[in-house]
């Protein structure tokens, strides 16, 4: 049987900062120090590399079973107004690695925009304060800081006044002040409470793709099989219909389980 080491995030209260390190167990100290204290409730696994899975080709299968599937669907893209948006899933039941999708545009898609993410809109957390117009900053639990990672993308929803703020890319994680510091200043005239505004994250695999003309599209293909994505992983296609008119785009997603 293969061995596993996995590389660890945790959180060292002396150092008021995260770290990482690589072990085959969860580690019950900082690595810096023994001497030092960790968070233990923040502890999480950010990668993980099988000895007998060690490979070259950027298609390795390592984290599955080593199946190969191409799965193709056929999406039906709604009409109404220009600028609508239609959103197709798929659910990745079992450990999956990806190796690409293709998106087969004919000329009724040309013009459109396409975003691809993975679990869209995931609540991981809350704010720990409010929040006023012009924010970029923002106090943040445990629990967001713990699955935040800069390049993900945030959005903020205060249930009790029905405020969306889409505050764009994760730029910076303090977790000595419990803090993270995003593109998307909050807009004029908005503000966010505490207790009330829910923290959710989006992966982007490829956003804002224009479909400039009727051919296939390749995405990811050699990167997105670099990580292997957990049982119950979600990977959306969000269709950007610019016209308005009804339409329909074939894809295939190809993937190891």
């Amino acid at each position: 049987m293969a061995s596993a080491v996995n590389q660890y995030r945790l959180y060292c209260r002396d150092e008021a900062a995260f770290v990482t390190t690589w072990a085959p167990t969860e580690p019950s100290a900082c690595p810096h120090s023994a001497a030092h204290s960790i968070d233990a409730a923040m502890t999480c696994v950010v990668d993980t590399v099988s000895r007998a899975a060690v490979t070259i080709d950027s298609k390795s299968y390592s984290g599955t079973q080593g199946y190969y599937l191409m799965e193709g669907d056929k999406m039906a893209v709604a009409g109404g107004a220009p600028g609508g948006t239609t959103t197709a899933t798929k659910t990745f039941e079992l450990p999956a690695r990806v190796y690409g999708v293709q998106l087969y545009a004919d000329d009724g898609n040309v013009g459109d925009r396409v975003d691809l993410t993975l679990n869209p809109a995931t609540p991981v957390g809350a704010l720990t304060q409010g929040a006023a117009a012009g924010a970029a900053t923002f106090a943040v639990d445990a629990s967001t800081l713990q699955h935040a990672v800069p390049g993900f993308f945030i959005t903020l929803h205060d249930f009790a006044t029905g405020t969306v703020h889409e505050a764009g890319r994760l730029l910076a994680l303090d977790a000595g002040a419990g803090t993270i510091t995003c593109a998307s200043p909050l807009p004029a005239g908005a503000a966010l409470g505490v207790g009330t505004t829910q923290v959710a994250l989006t992966v982007y695999v490829a956003r804002n793709l224009h479909l400039p003309r009727a051919t296939t599209y390749e995405v990811g293909y050699g990167s997105m099989g670099s990580k292997p994505l957990p049982a119950g992983t979600t990977c959306a296609i969000h269709y950007h219909n610019e016209d308005g008119q009804p339409k329909s785009l074939c894809y295939v997603i190809e993937y190891t389980y």
